[in-house]
């Protein structure tokens, strides 16, 4: 697995190599993908002093990008069933913890491990079939753990800057 650095330029100007990101195979369409900025550990020991500093820390220092990453239509597939997986049973807990009526007690105890199963499974289904993108302290785009194929079809492709 490789990883690619992207600057904003780069990718704004022009479409990406049509490589999948996560095969190296031929892509046959482009997938939506949100690049965000990822925050140090220590940031999230301002939760204990309250949510209201941790939503202002990450109101103020989050910055995200969306990129068109090359795909095979399988891996888009397998994308979309994992979104719609995790997508649903979030929903599903949240209407059972939060829904209301006068057994959502019961229903919470249930909802509440639902909701925070949904998360742990989006993480894992990310970290199996696709890659992490992120954008680093500098606002580069960090593409990591895609396939060699693409991270060298991406260096050919970056426009050649003369020396100067």
């Amino acid at each position: 697995m490789a990883t690619v650095l992207l600057h904003k330029v780069e990718f704004q100007s022009r479409e990406l190599p049509a490589y999948c990101v996560v095969t190296g195979e031929p892509a046959t369409t482009f997938v939506k993908w949100k690049a965000a900025t990822h925050h140090p550990p220590w940031a999230f020991l301002l939760i204990f002093f309250g949510v209201v500093p941790f939503v202002i820390y990450l109101a103020v220092t989050s910055r995200s990008v969306t990129l068109r990453l090359p795909a095979t239509d399988a891996v888009q597939q397998r994308l979309r069933r994992d979104r719609e997986l995790y997508r649903g049973i979030g929903i599903t807990g949240f209407v059972l913890t939060f829904g209301g009526g006068w057994i959502a007690g019961v229903f919470a105890i249930v909802g509440f491990p639902m909701i925070l199963a949904a998360f742990l499974l989006r993480w894992y289904l990310q970290g199996r079939d696709w890659v992490w993108t992120y954008l680093d302290s500098h606002g580069t785009i960090v593409i990591d753990g895609c396939s060699e194929t693409f991270a060298s079809a991406v260096e050919a492709w970056r426009p050649v800057v003369p020396a100067s």
